[in-house]
């Protein structure tokens, strides 16, 4: 799935808060969504975490650590010449298929093919799409940080009200002061953790 439009976010902030929110804040949403983005790829470890083909330079040590995940059709080459899996590598970790969704993030090199960084070629990144899960958790994110940027008074197209703590409004729409009711706190701590919960860790064999 691509990533989240403001209208995810609105859609989702007008289902749990009952609040309508301004087409105005449209931008500001957008903002956010490119921010949660960026924040995906610090959180797990995957930059970038949506499928880039290319080539990168390895170099060499018995056991490789990848620049990022790597998926799809993998070739490895030294000095333009290919090397044969489970002859002159393997990949892991053991649990991944190299499909989207499930990259290997090292090489173990079988047998000793010299010092020259060796060029593997395949798909980097997580997946070609955001999973379903991280996409939900993508959008509670940005709904949990533009309710704090309401709270706060950060969002001028919300016509937050700072001064104003007993009808904070909101586009026309009143919050009447819910901002601990709709909790943006717990959703962005939620968000955090199920983003975590696809954090890359390199198990060697």
């Amino acid at each position: 799935m691509p990533l989240p439009a403001a209208a995810d976010v609105t859609s989702y902030l007008s289902q749990t808060t009952g609040v309508a929110i301004p087409v105005a804040s449209a931008a500001a949403i957008t903002q956010l969504i490119e921010v949660a983005a960026r924040e995906v790829e610090q959180l797990t470890g995957y930059n970038p975490f949506l499928g880039d083909a290319g080539t990168k330079r390895v170099r060499q040590a018995r056991v490789m650590r990848l620049p990022n995940g790597v998926y799809g059709t993998i070739t490895l080459e030294l000095s333009d010449v290919p090397l044969v899996a489970e002859v002159d590598y393997r990949m892991g970790p053991v649990h991944a298929d190299g499909a989207s969704g499930d990259p290997y993030d090292w090489i173990e090199l079988i047998r000793p093919v010299g010092s020259i960084p060796i060029e593997v070629t395949g798909t980097w990144g997580y997946a070609d799409d955001y999973p379903n899960v991280l996409k939900i958790a993508i959008i509670e994110l940005v709904a949990g940080r533009y309710i704090e940027s309401q709270r706060q008074g950060q969002v001028a197209e919300g016509n937050w009200k700072e001064s104003d703590s007993s009808r904070d409004v909101v586009g026309g729409s009143t919050l009447g002061g819910k901002e601990t009711e709709l909790g943006g706190g717990a959703m962005i701590s939620r968000a955090i953790g199920i983003i975590k919960g696809y954090r890359r860790h390199v198990e060697f064999a």
